[in-house]
């Protein structure tokens, strides 16, 4: 008998986190939206490090690579 693994991604996406701080930080106990504040806090962090890196990215030329692709 072969048992197959599967993998499911259940990470919640931004929107879905935001919601639930912005819940505990209405609703939940002190410790609660003490963490929740600094992990909305960490999340502006990791935002502005990406657009500061879209900033430098330059798409690679895919010109040469398509040079006989038909």
């Amino acid at each position: 008998m072969t048992i197959k693994t599967e993998y499911i991604d259940v990470t919640p996406t931004w929107e879905t986190a935001a919601a639930t701080f912005a819940h505990v930080m209405r609703d939940g106990t002190a410790e609660g939206q003490k963490l929740a504040a600094a992990e909305i806090i960490r999340m502006g962090k990791m935002i502005d490090y990406l657009q500061a890196e879209l900033k430098t990215w330059k798409p690679k030329d895919l010109s040469d690579d398509m040079k006989g692709a038909s």
